[in-house]
């Protein structure tokens, strides 16, 4: 009825590696897998307790903007294979460049059928993986307002020529935080995609507002039918990293 038990601890440096499902991730609404293993000259080791850790450009330790599907620290299993599963990055996570790392801390959890399980905390060598890179961006949202033509009134279907055209709508962040002072480009295009008109010198105010103006020549079609409006916002354009570009048809 009584057995004793000895556990015998090589105490190597231990080798952390993995790979996420994607390297870019777009914050919000985005989420990603990463697997890997942790051997020790080629051996898959299992029972040691490894934890995910998320750091920005200055490797400051922001793991709370990761949306876990489980928990932070979890126990490698029988095959010396581990996983996570982040379902978003948080939407107030600020974008640019950061970096995944996974820790070992020493500690080994094992259940041992039929014996006493191995519970040992800060037991071995510490050691983390090397740094993963990975992209957060930021999403970017155009808000349709309206249109209209002056002085002709674009309810009855048709272009006039020498009408102008207005375009209104706000551009915001996927958080909804306006976006000041950005160009937004504005087109009006055929069906097909033709462009037949643009106007790209349009930047939006304080509020994000952008009112777009464009003159209607002989080269648009006899109805509004016959074309679309769509507005872009590039954010190279406006020398943004890390940020998606946006596309909206008025209707």
């Amino acid at each position: 009825s009584t057995i004793n038990t000895t556990y015998i601890i090589i105490n190597e440096t231990v080798d952390i590696n993995a790979n996420p499902s994607k390297n870019e991730v777009t914050r919000g609404v985005e989420g990603f897998g990463l697997i890997g293993s942790v051997q020790e000259s080629g051996e898959y080791l299992r029972g040691l307790k490894v934890s995910i850790i998320l750091l920005n450009s200055t490797y400051d330790d922001v793991t709370g903007y990761l949306n876990l599907v489980g928990s932070q620290s979890i126990i490698i299993n029988n095959d010396g294979f581990f996983s996570y599963t982040i379902s978003s990055i948080d939407q107030i996570c600020p974008q640019g460049k950061y970096y995944i790392r996974i820790d070992f801390n020493g500690g080994i959890e094992y259940p041992n059928t039929g014996f006493p399980n191995v519970l040992l905390t800060d037991y071995m060598i510490h050691t983390n993986s090397s740094l993963i890179p990975i992209n957060i961006t930021a999403g970017t949202i155009i808000i349709q307002e309206g249109y209209h033509t002056i002085p002709h009134d674009i309810s009855g279907g048709s272009w006039w020529v020498d009408d102008t055209l207005f375009v209104y709508g706000n551009l915001t962040w996927d958080n909804g935080a306006a976006m000041a002072n950005m160009k937004v480009n504005i087109t009006v295009q055929l069906l097909s995609g033709e462009i037949i008109a643009f106007n790209d010198t349009v930047v939006t105010d304080q509020w994000g507002g952008f009112n777009a103006s464009l003159i209607i020549d002989g080269t648009w079609p006899n109805y509004v039918s016959e074309t679309k409006i769509i507005v872009y916002f590039d954010p190279q354009v406006n020398n943004l990293e890390y940020v998606e570009p946006t596309e909206l048809q008025f209707t």
